[in-house]
């Protein structure tokens, strides 16, 4: 099983990774994990790359998170299913306030030594979902809607992981 959890920040992808691995025993890839050393310190293109590149050599996967522009297609040629967690923007930017307050002193398990800060320009990005954007374009060129599995609510992913 090869499969990508794609969405804007906040809306709940790794905990849905997290949750899904432990139902079909697959391990998760965190991309933040992947890209960011502690300090929030980027690693770089080339490096977030080569790791997905990697990972994707995998016999099963889950990969979560935010997936570089220059990783996306062969990613996505390899995955059984992208799940989109296409949530609403005020809906992310909600769950992204309610994320900075609860780990600013105590990263995320994915993030150690990286605690959140809050900004005010990723909530609008957030909001706006002007993540997605380019996203959306690229499943729109290409023949992967027979893989994408798209979540307008929080409810409907909580039943798909609940028929597994």
């Amino acid at each position: 099983m090869k499969i990508v959890i794609v969405g804007v920040s906040a809306s709940g992808k790794s905990s849905f990774a997290r949750e899904l691995s432990k139902k079909i025993n697959v391990p998760t890839t965190h991309m933040d994990e992947i890209m960011w050393n502690p300090g929030w310190e980027y690693i770089g293109d080339e490096k977030t790359v080569a790791a997905i590149n990697e990972a994707v050599k995998k016999e099963d996967f889950i990969i979560e998170g935010y997936i570089d522009k220059a990783a996306r297609v062969n990613l996505f040629n390899t995955a059984d299913k992208i799940l989109y967690l296409d949530y609403p923007g005020w809906l992310s930017a909600f769950r992204y306030i309610k994320r900075v307050l609860k780990h600013r002193k105590n990263p995320r398990p994915e993030l150690p030594g990286s605690p959140d800060k809050f900004s005010l320009k990723f909530l609008k990005l957030v909001y706006t979902k002007g993540e997605v954007g380019k996203l959306e374009k690229l499943l729109k060129e290409n023949d992967w809607n027979s893989k994408i599995i798209r979540f307008k609510k929080p409810r409907e992913a909580q039943e798909y992981l609940q028929k597994i």
